[in-house]
């Protein structure tokens, strides 16, 4: 649904693989391209926001746990 909005918005494209038919490759537009240019940077200066009022240890704490969740979940 989510490609498919994206597709819709011309956000991004698809092609087949050239090498196995059951796969889809996307990429970004140029329509893509500028709009993560333009939502990049507002996107990380919220995030440094938030994160501002944290001492250093609480993020070392948060990286060590997201850490231990994407080996867990993800590397099984």
């Amino acid at each position: 649904m989510v490609i498919n909005n994206h597709l819709k918005e011309d956000l991004i494209s698809k092609r087949p693989h050239e090498e196995d038919g059951r796969r889809q490759v996307l990429s970004l537009t140029l329509k893509g391209r500028k709009l993560i240019e333009e939502v990049f940077p507002k996107n990380q200066k919220c995030i440094e926001d938030c994160f501002s009022v944290w001492a250093e240890k609480e993020i070392e704490m948060l990286h060590a746990v997201m850490k231990k969740f994407r080996k867990e979940h993800y590397e099984s």
